[in-house]
């Protein structure tokens, strides 16, 4: 994944996730394998298993009322993936990423990609307040490209 151009992001440890960015505003770019709490039950079940991690994703990081989520099938480097969108309001009134909240749900994406027999499916997650959240969760999941078995 590719984060978008500009100041601000920063590298951050911890929170669960493989890989974690945070910007000053808000927004967050983070990639995990499926949660161990979420049984994988193959690619026939990938939807279903990105709902669920989405649903776990965002009691995590939104407040426990999110938006009803839609998702979208995707091919992302040849592999079988889905997008899975929804709104929320900050966990605690502010955005995920820490700043003052605007008031506003912010427009929130989990991607679920299988990367293959005998791996977890990989897992994206990316929030961003404000009227840009859309277009930089848009711009990011773009970028998403699978590396296979790892």
């Amino acid at each position: 994944v590719t984060i978008p151009a500009g100041r601000g992001w920063a590298k951050v440890a911890g929170g669960g996730f493989t890989m974690m960015y945070r910007q000053a505003a808000g927004a967050v770019v983070a990639t995990e394998p499926l949660p161990g709490t979420i049984a994988y039950r193959g690619p026939a079940a990938l939807k279903a298993d990105g709902l669920r991690a989405a649903g776990l994703i965002a009691a995590r990081y939104l407040s426990a009322s999110y938006g009803k989520p839609a998702a979208s099938a995707r091919t992302l480097s040849g592999a079988k993936a889905y997008v899975i969108t929804f709104r929320g309001e900050p966990a605690g009134g502010e955005p995920a990423g820490g700043a003052a909240a605007s008031g506003a749900s912010q427009p929130a994406a989990v991607v679920i990609v299988d990367r293959g027999t005998g791996h977890r499916p990989g897992v994206l997650f990316v929030t961003a307040p404000g009227s840009s959240g859309s277009p930089t969760i848009s711009q990011i999941t773009a970028t998403l490209q699978t590396v296979p078995g790892r």
